[in-house]
């Protein structure tokens, strides 16, 4: 970055923040704290309006940035100091219209129970942390969940993140984003995920015993493909009941046992993935 001028740098005591010298950079963007004695100091720069502190550590030390934000906006990390003793190269980088995090992905899926959300990063400038917001069907804005992710740090590495969301009882569409927040307060929000999460879906099969007829009360949560087979007692098929997508909702489905034996049977009912199974008893 080309040189500044003008930018008010002071040195601060790290254990009681006590203000212990300031100054202004030259023409050529030097500037120099002295008598700052025996002690532990950072340093603070006051940054122009509307730019913002490059990230830190990127090259040598002669040319990097020094400000990662340790102790507030726009400070660097503690330096000890001894008697006689000079550091040259306490420096920050300043550039315009910096963009505070370069979002690589944001990520949810469901597991145990619960909503795993995942985001990773490119760079992070000047960010303090970050929250989970989320908005459920039907609902009108999102809501934060409440927990703050601290930043990893001004670097040019991919970070990685990931929170949880426990509070997944109802059924219907869970969107998520991520709000990234300055250490000036101000933010900016990714991009907003969602996934879907399924009531249990019910099957319930009456009359067992039966004689010439029981029946199938089939409730899906979703739109799905159903397969319904009977199997005797050595697991051999007797016959297959259906094989067909049935969309969401009620669905009774009427089984005939004129042409069934008497006898103990099972019901293997696929919804989908997911198997379920019934006993029937067939009487005369």
């Amino acid at each position: 970055e080309p040189t500044v001028p003008g930018v008010m740098v002071q040195a601060f005591d790290a254990n009681t923040n006590e203000k212990l010298a300031e100054t202004v950079s030259e023409l050529d963007g030097t500037y120099e704290l002295d008598y700052l004695e025996k002690r532990d100091v950072y340093v603070k720069f006051d940054i122009p309006a509307g730019f913002t502190a490059t990230v830190p550590g990127a090259t040598s030390d002669d040319k990097d940035s020094d400000v990662n934000h340790s102790y507030g906006l726009n400070t660097t990390r503690k330096i000890s100091l001894s008697p006689g003793m000079t550091v040259p190269n306490i420096n920050v980088g300043i550039a315009f219209g910096v963009l505070p995090v370069k979002w690589v992905d944001v990520d949810v899926i469901s597991k145990n129970n619960q909503h795993i959300i995942s985001w990773s990063t490119a760079s992070e400038v000047n960010v303090s942390h970050y929250e989970i917001e989320r908005m459920l069907e039907g609902e009108k804005e999102f809501k934060t969940l409440n927990v703050k992710y601290l930043a990893k740090g001004d670097n040019n590495l991919v970070n990685y993140y990931n929170g949880t969301d426990i509070d997944i009882e109802k059924s219907g569409v869970y969107y998520y984003r991520i709000i990234q927040y300055d250490f000036d307060g101000k933010f900016t929000y990714s991009k907003t995920v969602f996934v879907s999460k399924q009531g249990e879906n019910s099957i319930k099969m009456y009359p067992s015993p039966a004689r010439n007829q029981t029946n199938l009360d089939i409730t899906l949560m979703l739109n799905a493909d159903v397969k319904i087979e009977m199997f005797d007692a050595s697991a051999r098929l007797i016959k297959t009941i259906t094989n067909q997508e049935m969309e969401k909702g009620n669905h009774l489905l009427n089984i005939g046992l004129d042409d069934v034996q008497s006898g103990v049977y099972n019901l293997v009912i696929k919804v989908n993935e997911e198997v379920i199974n019934k006993k029937l008893i067939k009487i005369d």
